[in-house]
């Protein structure tokens, strides 16, 4: 497939009057893009939990540390 497809597909469906030729390369072509897209999306919310659960780690582990801080400086006067 070319880089330029759905231009090239606009331009013969203008040469024919509007009809496209429903070519099984065409289809094959569509199908595995719509599969990739879908496979992509898929890893990326996988990868946003993962970043998300480690963000709350983070988060409570600085929370455990400033409560640990306030502690210590109430201990040194």
């Amino acid at each position: 497939m070319t880089s330029n497809h759905a231009n090239i597909h606009k331009k013969v469906g203008v040469i024919m009057g509007g009809r496209t030729l429903d070519i099984p390369e065409v289809r094959i072509y569509h199908k595995g893009k719509n599969e990739g897209r879908a496979e992509g999306r898929a890893e990326g919310e996988a990868e946003r939990k993962l970043l998300k659960s480690e963000r709350d780690t983070l988060e409570a582990e600085v929370i455990r540390l400033k409560r640990e801080l306030e502690l210590l400086k109430q201990n040194m006067k």
